[in-house]
Order: structure tokens, then C-alpha cells, then sequence
């Protein structure tokens, strides 16, 4: 901007070069000067006149430039006081944040942490000292390698370095802290990593909860099922060897037996021998399944095999049994098997007494969580009697049937001839 002492001497020194130019013009008479004279006189005018039009012009310019100034600082003002109100705002919040913080840090019943990237303890809890027995200071002069179980600080490290590529916001593991007193702690760790505005690490954020006597109780536990299944190996061996002991005498009672011709009690002894050999098979087969429920296709069809081992070898017994994944639990696997056996039995005597081939079909439904097997071979049937219920005449055999049915299995037992004898058992499965 043209001062005022910049003015007027322009404006002086331009009537100067006037008056100089017209003193010039009225005493030399030489018509070149005229002319020099003349044509000065008018630049110089004219000058004066630009002079004056730019100086207006840029005064303009100028009180413009101060009027857009000031509304341009009123608006920074106004932005920086809002800008400034913000972040007195988020200050007060996060000071707030800040301390609600530090408040459940340091009340947590938990053990809590801030670990550096390095491994080292910023700050700790009361709840972490009392658990691990150690002082504030002396966790916080150690690092967590320093306590934590060599066996299962690698994981951590691992999950660690996860944490600080990105690679997962946060992980939570078992592991074992050394106590002050050279005890080992369980304790249930959960990590995260806390990252400046910048995205940079800052600290770990760590979580401690003792579960020393959920684990002390999870061995205990463990120990006492490893001696239950010993004990429960030894019975299961006891109980197969007695009964192959048994079944054995038998043999040797049945051998005895024959060579004095005693039908009649022949007769009693393979049946007795036939049933022990059935809860033989279902013994084994639970045994193998730690006495769990026993899929009753499985069960079913070894029982009739083994039922006719003792038929001559120039017969021919087909077998057909319904695959199924149905199951019973031990009990009922017990009373199934006596009963699918004194069936077999049965048909073995009649059915394949006095023919060279015979079969036998078991099928197995389920209706309403109600099992119902329907035994059937291609003999000459059940006498009229045990079909109308009759059971006067029965056999042993027919009344252990009847009984098991009605009253351990609290089913119920149908008998007709289709095609055969024809045997249908239906009962309530235990197994929800």
C-alpha cells in the first residue's frame, strides 16, 4: 500500500516535470522542443491520471482484502473455539474412561495385568499378588516368562506374537504361574492388545482367574476313572473266565451225561449251557462298549449264531437280521439276550430238528420310542395252546420268555404262526 508521504511526493514530482516542460516550451524557441515538450507534458499527464485511477482502485482492493480478512479470522475463530470445546470434551471423557478404569483394575476380583510388548509388568492388581503370593513391586520387577510354566509359556509367546501382527484381537488359554512358595497355580489367561491412535502396540490388557482347584479336582477325577476302569477291566475279565469256567463244567457234566443216556437231563444241560453262552456274548459285547447301550441288530444277530453252534454240521441255518441303529442299554441288552436265545432254542428243536435247511428272520422297528422285534423262523409253528395263552404245557423255555417280556422288560409278547412260528415283542426303549 502507497503511504501518504509516497503520494504526495509523486504528485509533486509530477507537477515538476509539468512545470518544467512548459517553461521549457515558452523560452526555447527551438520547434524540436515544442514538440519534446509537448509530447512529455501529455505522458506526464497522463501518468498523473493512472497514477491516481490505480492508487483508487487498489485502496478498493485493499478495504476488500480487510473485510474478507476479518470474516475469514471470525470463522477460524469460531472453528478453533468449537475444535477447542471438542476436545476439552473428549478429555474430560477419556479422564473419566481413565479413571472407571483404574477403579475396576484395581477392584477386580480377578488378577489383572498391563504387560509390556516385551513381556514385562507395568501395573498389577492386588488379586494377582494375593494370588501368586508375591508384592506388587516384585511382579512388576519380573516379566511373565519369569512365572509362567516353561511347558506352557510357547503357546503364550506364539499367541502373543498373533496378537501384535493382527492376526486375532485376542485369545485366552490354560497355564500354569509359579506361586511364591514354589507351588504351581492354574489359572485361566485372557489377552488383548490395546494400539495408540496410531495403530501402534502399546500393552497388553491381561486377565487372570485361578482355577487351581477346578484342575486339582479335573486329576482327581481323572485318577479316580483310570482306577475304575482297571477295577471294571479286572471284573469284566472275572466275570468272562467264571463263566467260560462254567461253561465248561457243563460240557463236562453233559459228556457224563450222555454216555448213561439220560435224555431228559441232556436236554436240561444244553439249554443251561446255551443260556450261560448267550450272557457270555452279551457280556463280551458290553465289555468292548464300556457298558454302553448296544445296538440291538448287533446283539440280536450274535446271540443267533451262537444259539446254533450246536446244530450238526450237515444243517443249514439262513439268518436275516434288520440292520438298525437302534440301542439298549445294558439291562434290557441282558433280558434281549435270554429271550432272542430260548427263541432260537426253540427253533433249533422244531424247526431244524428233522429238516437240512431252516431259516431264521428277526425284524426291528421302532414305533413311538417303542422297540418291537418280530422273531419268525420257517418251522411248523407254535402248538394252538401257547398261541390262545395257554402256557399249562409250556416249557421252561416259553415261561422264562413270558416272564422276561411281561415283567423285566415290561413289554408285551405276542405269539402266532405265520409261515412259521412267529414271536412279536414290543417294549418301551430306556434310552431318551
Amino acid at each position: 500500500m502507497l503511504t501518504k508521504h509516497n503520494k504526495y511526493f509523486y504528485s509533486i514530482l509530477v507537477i515538476l516535470l509539468l512545470i518544467i516542460c512548459t517553461l521549457i516550451y515558452l523560452l526555447v524557441d527551438d520547434p524540436v522542443f515544442y514538440i519534446i515538450t509537448a509530447i512529455l507534458t501529455i505522458a506526464f499527464s497522463i501518468l498523473l491520471i493512472h497514477f491516481f485511477l490505480i492508487r483508487k482502485q487498489f485502496e478498493d482492493y485493499y478495504k476488500s482484502s480487510e473485510l474478507l480478512i476479518k470474516i475469514m479470522q471470525n470463522e477460524l475463530e469460531e472453528k478453533v473455539g468449537k475444535r477447542t470445546e471438542e476436545l476439552q470434551h473428549l478429555y474430560q471423557n477419556t479422564k473419566i474412561s481413565e479413571e472407571q478404569f483404574r477403579e475396576a483394575f484395581d477392584t477386580a476380583m480377578q488378577g489383572m495385568a498391563l504387560i509390556a510388548i516385551n513381556g514385562s509388568f507395568i501395573k498389577v492388581n492386588s488379586a494377582i499378588s494375593d494370588m501368586l503370593g508375591y508384592k506388587e513391586q516384585d511382579l512388576l520387577n519380573t516379566d511373565m516368562q519369569c512365572i509362567t510354566h516353561p511347558d506352557d509359556y510357547i503357546n503364550d509367546e506364539i499367541q502373543m506374537r498373533s496378537l501384535l501382527h493382527g492376526n486375532i484381537q485376542s485369545y485366552q488359554l490354560e497355564k500354569r504361574l509359579y506361586h511364591l512358595e514354589g507351588l504351581t497355580a492354574w489359572v485361566l489367561q485372557s489377552m488383548t492388545l490395546v494400539r495408540n491412535s496410531e495403530g501402534k502396540p502399546m500393552h497388553f490388557v491381561t486377565q487372570f482367574i485361578d482355577i487351581t482347584e477346578r484342575k486339582q479336582a479335573e486329576e482327581q477325577l481323572k485318577k479316580y476313572s483310570e482306577t475304575l476302569t482297571v477295577l471294571l477291566r479286572e471284573v469284566n475279565h472275572r466275570v468272562k473266565n467264571n463263566l467260560a469256567a462254567l461253561i465248561s463244567m457243563l460240557h463236562m457234566e453233559q459228556k457224563k451225561a450222555s454216555t448213561i443216556d439220560q435224555k431228559g437231563y441232556l436236554d436240561f444241560l444244553n439249554d443251561l449251557i446255551s443260556r450261560i453262552q448267550s450272557l457270555s456274548t452279551v457280556h463280551s459285547l458290553l465289555s468292548a462298549q464300556n457298558w454302553q447301550p448296544l445296538e440291538i441288530s448287533e446283539l440280536c444277530n450274535q446271540v443267533i449264531r451262537g444259539a446254533i453252534q450246536g446244530t450238526p454240521p450237515d444243517k443249514k441255518v439262513q439268518i436275516e437280521v434288520t440292520k438298525t441303529n437302534i440301542k439298549v442299554n445294558s439291562n434290557q441288552a441282558h433280558h434281549l439276550t435270554l429271550v432272542i436265545n430260548e427263541l432260537t432254542t426253540n427253533s433249533i428243536k422244531h424247526a431244524i430238528h428233522d429238516r437240512e435247511t431252516a431259516k431264521i428272520t428277526l425284524d426291528i422297528s421302532n414305533e413311538n420310542n417303542y422297540v418291537i422285534l418280530k422273531y419268525k423262523d420257517d418251522g411248523p409253528g407254535f402248538p394252538q395252546s401257547l398261541i390262545d395263552g395257554d402256557y399249562t404245557n409250556a416249557n421252561i423255555g416259553f415261561e422264562l420268555i413270558r416272564g422276561i417280556v411281561n415283567q423285566s422288560l415290561d413289554g408285551e409278547l405276542k405269539l402266532e404262526n405265520e409261515m412259521g412260528a412267529t414271536a412279536i415283542i414290543k417294549f418301551l426303549n430306556e434310552i431318551d
